[in-house]
């Protein structure tokens, strides 16, 4: 990136994080696209950054000092720009909160979708199974929108812009089902049984949402007849995923008649998983023959043939172990939920390669997208204090709340 082609008045604006005073021109030399692209990405991310970006970007301005203006040299301001993009995309290419919160929140939103398979005597002990570790989930998910917004800004602007409904409706599925797990544990006897279902179909919107978004990014957003019907697939598959991952919870975590239960509600979650990473695995080349070649292309094929093997491995050790589980429910019952979760981040490495190095597919990379210095900065010194703040109290909290879960007591 050339910022000596920046005036030195849009130099100060950028290290303020006013983005307003830029000029189409600056904006393309900032996310480093051709000069054919000038307009495209203007009308693209201007909006976006202006309205949503800019108060934390100029935060982040105010908080770094002022860095482009003060630094002075601006090969010296384009080497520090440089190594902190790599910074950045080393944190959240390869490690992205976001998949933390799929596979530790995913089996709280799997226990919700399968709340209304319960009776009303097993609900109150699921809800109780995951109820120490519903505060610290929520985090990761702010944590991984909050990475995106402030570190990548043009990347922002445009995958809002092409997922704006499905973003809505999961925000307002995440809003039912924080509402109703307080409301549930408040309410008479007789509400009880509508907070219930609230809070099953509020996981269940967030899981389908969160199944055409992840539908959508990983074909560039197609917006032909294939790519919607594609993304629908995906947004059924992924609930199921979710109710593997909440069923072998519960597995651990219960007992008797609601732990059999579970069990059958594993089994019958377990291949619609399949279905839908094989899909994702199916179409991602499909819809990219840059992805095409770099999984399928020789030496690479033999390098990379692990993580499918693996990955049609653990759900065999899965398969397997519920079948063992149901003749003798306490033998081994960690395995199934360890597979799930060992399975679910194999399918975040396969997706971070196949993506990687683009934040929109064919479209945008990470060093067109990335921030200012200032902002990778802020976010880099953010991330060492919090992130392991983050990942102590979960450790703990899986420590302190391990065993059998207990039913409910309101009183």
């Amino acid at each position: 990136m050339d910022l000596s082609k920046l005036s030195d008045e849009e130099l100060v604006a950028l290290s303020t994080g006013d983005v307003s005073k830029l000029s189409d021109e600056s904006l393309a030399i900032l996310a480093g696209v051709p000069e054919k692209r000038k307009t495209t990405l203007a009308e693209n991310v201007g909006i976006s950054l202006n309205t949503a970006a800019q108060p934390f970007v100029k935060a982040a301005g105010l908080l770094g000092g002022g860095l482009a203006s003060a630094v002075g040299a601006t090969d010296t301001a384009d080497s520090i720009y440089k190594t902190m993009e790599d910074t950045t995309k080393s944190m959240d290419e390869y490690w992205n909160p976001k998949d933390a919160e799929q596979s530790f929140g995913g089996k709280l939103q799997g226990v919700g979708i399968l709340l209304n398979r319960a009776g009303d005597a097993d609900k109150d002990v699921m809800i109780s199974s995951i109820g120490p570790f519903w505060d610290a989930n929520e985090t990761w998910l702010v944590l991984g929108v909050g990475i995106l917004l402030v570190a990548f800004p043009f990347a922002h602007g445009i995958v809002l812009t092409e997922l704006y409904l499905p973003v809505a409706i999961m925000l307002a599925g995440l809003i039912l089902r924080g509402v109703s797990f307080d409301f549930r544990a408040k309410v008479n006897i007789a509400q009880k049984p509508l907070w219930n279902f609230l809070f099953y179909f509020g996981s269940l919107v967030t899981a389908v949402s969160q199944g055409v978004m992840i539908g959508r990014h990983i074909i560039g957003y197609e917006s032909g007849v294939l790519g919607w019907v594609f993304a629908a697939l995906v947004g059924m598959c992924l609930p199921a995923g979710y109710a593997l991952l909440g069923s072998t919870w519960l597995i651990m975590k219960t007992e008797g008649a609601l732990q059999l239960r579970a069990i059958s509600w594993a089994r019958a979650s377990l291949w619609l998983t399949g279905l839908g990473i094989a899909l994702i695995s199916a179409a991602t080349p499909y819809f990219s023959p840059e992805i095409m070649g770099r999984w399928f292309s020789y030496p690479n094929i033999i390098w990379l043939a692990p993580i499918p093997i693996a990955t049609a491995l653990l759900f065999l050790i899965t398969d397997r172990a519920l079948h063992q589980l149901k003749a003798n429910p306490s033998q081994r019952e960690w395995l199934p939920f360890t597979a799930t979760v060992a399975i679910f981040w194999l399918s975040f490495f396969g997706i971070a390669y196949s993506l990687f190095p683009y934040l929109v597919v064919d479209r945008m990379t990470v060093w067109q997208a990335a921030s200012s210095t200032q902002s990778l900065w802020v976010i880099f010194w953010g991330a060492i204090v919090v992130l392991p703040t983050i990942l102590a109290y979960t450790l703990f909290s899986y420590r302190i709340f391990k065993g059998k879960t207990q039913p409910l007591s309101y009183y």
